[in-house]
């Protein structure tokens, strides 16, 4: 009867309350809903894996555990990335808009926009110590390949014509699960590459945490050696391009002149600093002493159509999320303080996000089947 059916379910309901470690309470999916069954048997004569609370409860908490190292991991790759890439820590501390910097250029990304080492005794030593120390000091591990994410640091080789294969640090841009790649920076010289997982490694010494970040201690103390420039004050010409981009021949164009023989060296002036990029002005200057602007030499040859104050405000303030523009930092200005800028997310913090969002799904999918087993 129902009435016996209700007290054998108060009967179990109790003995189950005293004894929770012991059993787990399911619904049964008989066609007689009303079954009521003993847990314990239940789960016997179903042949189905038998989970005490307590169990259940460990290993929900050892995957909570588990996520948030990851999660935590993941926080202090970043942070430890945003931080050695940030031009702040780069460029000299007395470096105003009257000052010039001189640099050698090391990478074209595209006309006007290129990276640059800083020529200084102390960026120099530096970078020697950072080499010297990857391809003399160091013991090298394989990352595994969950822990290969976008704007993870890690070490690999460059095949360098003058002194052949050696290891330098590097920043991953982009994961391809599929083919086991990884398009990555070299963060002291700004070239990129393709690299396959295999080799992709991280340095060990005197690093004692159990979460590496791919750096040892003495390397994470050295912001990236190759500077993020972009020339303040030019634009693709529209005469070339009517979509306003750079062309290739325009950036084919930038190439040669900077690789031209006449340069003896060259020097930026910095207008404003993003969290990793460097809006400048380029010039040349020739081995018989004659100086030459950047933003003249590309006009001059049809890449680029030079702007104003009121152009790089309109124009570029439409590309850009003006609320980061608290994160922008001006070097003293006289006349140009208006730099905007970068856009809310790029490419590779998007992925980022979307690996955050994946973790935490993962999360969600396991709180939800520890839901399950303990309500049904």
């Amino acid at each position: 009867s129902r009435s016996s059916r209700s007290s054998n379910l108060n009967t179990t309901a109790s003995d189950t309350e005293s004894n929770v470690s012991d059993h787990t309470i399911i619904n049964s999916d008989d066609d007689d809903e009303d079954r009521i069954l003993d847990p314990e048997r239940y789960i016997r004569d179903k042949r189905q894996k038998y989970l005490s609370y307590k169990t259940l409860e460990k290993t929900f908490d050892q995957s909570v555990s588990m996520l948030s190292a990851d999660l935590a991991n993941l926080d202090n790759e970043q942070s430890l990335a945003q931080f050695l890439s940030d031009p702040k820590y780069l460029l000299p501390s007395d470096v105003d808009e009257g000052k010039s910097i001189e640099i050698t250029i090391t990478e074209v990304i595209e006309c006007a926009h290129f990276y640059a080492q800083i020529n200084d005794k102390n960026h120099m030593e530096d970078l020697q110590h950072i080499h010297q120390s990857l391809n003399s000091n160091y013991n090298f591990e394989k990352m595994n390949a969950d822990e290969i994410r976008p704007n993870s640091l890690c070490v690999t080789y460059y095949n360098d014509k003058e002194i052949g294969k050696a290891f330098y640090r590097a920043r991953i841009l982009e994961v391809n699960q599929s083919d086991l790649r990884v398009e990555l920076v070299f963060i002291d010289y700004g070239i990129r590459a393709r690299r396959n997982f295999k080799d992709l490694f991280y340095s060990l010494r005197s690093f004692l945490s159990p979460h590496p970040l791919y750096l040892s201690d003495d390397l994470k103390e050295y912001p990236c050696q190759a500077l993020e420039c972009k020339i303040l004050n030019v634009k693709p010409s529209l005469f070339q391009n009517p979509t306003g981009v750079w062309t290739k021949k325009s950036t084919h164009t930038f190439d040669k002149l900077i690789s031209d023989e006449k340069c003896d060296f060259f020097e930026i002036f910095v207008h404003g600093l993003d969290e990793n990029l460097a809006y400048i002005n380029l010039f040349a200057t020739t081995k018989n002493g004659t100086r030459d602007d950047f933003t003249n030499l590309l006009v001059k040859n049809g890449c680029a159509d030079q702007m104003n104050k009121a152009e790089i405000d309109l124009n570029l303030s439409k590309q850009y999320n003006k609320q980061h523009h608290n994160d922008l930092f001006y070097i003293t200005s006289r006349d140009s303080d208006y730099m905007p800028s970068r856009p809310c997310y790029t490419n590779q913090e998007t992925e980022l996000i979307l690996n955050n969002e994946t973790i935490l799904g993962e999360f969600d999918t396991i709180l939800i089947h520890c839901i399950d087993k303990l309500l049904f």
